[in-house]
């Protein structure tokens, strides 16, 4: 991450990673995002889901949304690399070839909203992400900002645009997966 200056005490910045796992040949699967109002599917089916927030309640499930195990979470503001570990097993195995990942990186809030996430805004407020960082009636800026997807940063497989699949304009937005070779 390009900064993770501890926030309100959290030392990953305030930061929220989803990683959407997706184990070839698992049994329950889901597209869905973390929490709803994330306003993003996957394009994969994944069957775990591991969530490192930046104040605690750190999630590892199952497509169900059942706990499968914990997440050791840690950051560090001199590389900017926030590290988190989970049980292999409860992972299912190994990450081998066909395994695909999906990641999304947003602001968390620890305080408001169900789904833990910071807000997003026509543009920036306080405590609220801008959609847009001047009034504009663009089509992007001019969305509804409760519509946009709760992505700040994605990673994207070769030939894949960021700018093109994060773009809410063009219809749902679903995030691609990267695929271990």
């Amino acid at each position: 991450t390009a900064n993770l200056t501890p926030t309100f005490g959290s030392t990953n910045g305030a930061q929220l990673v989803d990683v959407y796992v997706s184990q070839p040949g698992a049994a329950s699967t889901s597209t869905a995002s973390s929490y709803p109002g994330m306003n993003y599917s996957t394009v994969t089916p994944w069957s775990r889901l591991i969530e490192a927030q930046g104040f605690g309640n750190n999630r590892f499930v199952d497509a169900s949304g059942t706990s499968v195990g914990g997440v050791t979470v840690g950051a560090n503001a001199v590389s900017r690399y926030i590290t988190f570990s989970v049980d292999k097993a409860a992972l299912g195995g190994t990450p081998t070839s066909g395994w695909a990942f999906t990641v999304a990186l947003t602001g968390q809030d620890g305080t408001h909203g169900f789904d833990q996430t910071r807000s997003f805004s026509a543009t920036a407020g306080d405590y609220s992400f801008g959609v847009c960082a001047t009034v504009s009636s663009s089509a992007l800026c001019s969305a509804d900002p409760n519509t946009v997807p709760k992505v700040m940063d994605t990673i994207v497989p070769p030939g894949v645009s960021q700018s093109t699949e994060l773009n809410y304009t063009a219809g749902p937005v679903r995030l691609a997966a990267v695929v271990v070779p």
